[in-house]
């Protein structure tokens, strides 16, 4: 049984469905700049691999575009718009707004 379940009455409509992918889309990218940032300035022992590789293999990060503080205010832009898609039309939707807030500040 998915972890979704409960919640698959709630993106029903189009409406919904559009909602259901507009945060997808926020956290997915989201997820992607922390990812970029912990492995310019992450703990390598708290992520358990070696810091500084995507930039040893020549991976373009979003840090390295945008720069570093650019790069967290559209963390938390694009977790707050994620959160503000699902408290705004939406009850009950903890496991949404908490899934958005973790990956923002995650350390692995």
């Amino acid at each position: 049984r998915s972890t979704l379940f409960p919640y698959t009455t709630l993106f029903r409509s189009p409406a919904g469905l559009q909602d259901l992918t507009e945060y997808a889309e926020n956290i997915g990218l989201a997820f992607q700049i922390a990812d970029d940032i912990l492995d310019i300035c992450g703990d390598e022992q708290q992520l358990g691999k070696r810091v500084g590789r995507d930039l040893q293999k020549k991976k373009t990060a979003y840090p390295e575009i945008y720069g570093m503080e650019a790069s967290k205010s559209r963390l938390s832009e694009l977790t707050d718009k994620a959160v503000e898609l699902m408290t705004e039309n939406y009850e009950d939707v903890t496991f949404f707004t908490d899934l958005a807030r973790s990956l923002e500040v995650r350390c692995k």
